[in-house]
């Protein structure tokens, strides 16, 4: 069977090139703003499973696809606009304490059968300024990541993280391996 990642980011094919098993990208063509679900955790995983369904015409394959944002105070972040809301983003998760979920999902085309998780890493920003705010905005690239913020910032801006291994890719790769285990792609 081929394995197929179902994203175009560049973190993922990286974590994904970690294990060391020939893989495609194909990204998927959906309109993740349609797809809503009241409950944030719920959410991330459906982004997943709409993902990965997006490419369930590809022939003997198993297919890997993620979603990820940040929650706070049952606010969903999800990737900026603009820079003006990047720094408000990063401004309102100053000093708290947040949640950094993801959704991942492996989806096998000849049985249509589907293994899918849901990942939770509680994050603590230290106090930011507003001037390491727009610093940090003028030096990264902080539209393509939700919350405005990639490794770099966790590196820059964490005082404590707790939970799943979500990483700087916005998937499980704990999870995805037991997806490939399942389905005999790893042993």
């Amino acid at each position: 069977m081929r394995l197929i990642l179902a994203s175009e980011s560049k973190a993922r094919k990286l974590a994904m090139s970690a294990l060391a098993i020939p893989f495609t990208v194909v990204p998927p063509k959906i309109d993740e703003k349609a797809i809503r679900h009241e409950d944030p955790y719920h959410l991330v995983e459906k982004l997943a499973i709409e993902k990965a369904k997006a490419l369930v015409g590809q022939e003997n394959a198993i297919i890997i696809a993620a979603d990820m944002f940040c929650v706070h105070n049952n606010k969903i972040f999800e990737k900026p606009k603009d820079l003006t809301q990047a720094k408000q983003m990063l401004s309102e998760l100053s000093g708290q304490t947040f949640e950094i979920i993801s959704g991942q999902c492996a989806l096998n085309t000849n049985t249509k059968e589907v293994k899918s998780s849901m990942s939770i890493l509680k994050t603590t920003f230290r106090k930011l300024s507003n001037g390491e705010i727009d610093r940090y905005c003028s030096k990264h690239p902080v539209l393509n990541y939700s919350a405005a913020f990639d490794g770099t910032g966790n590196t820059l801006f964490c005082e404590r993280v707790e939970g799943s291994n979500i990483g700087e890719a916005g998937m499980d790769i704990s999870q995805i391996t037991e997806f490939l285990n399942y389905f005999k792609i790893i042993n």
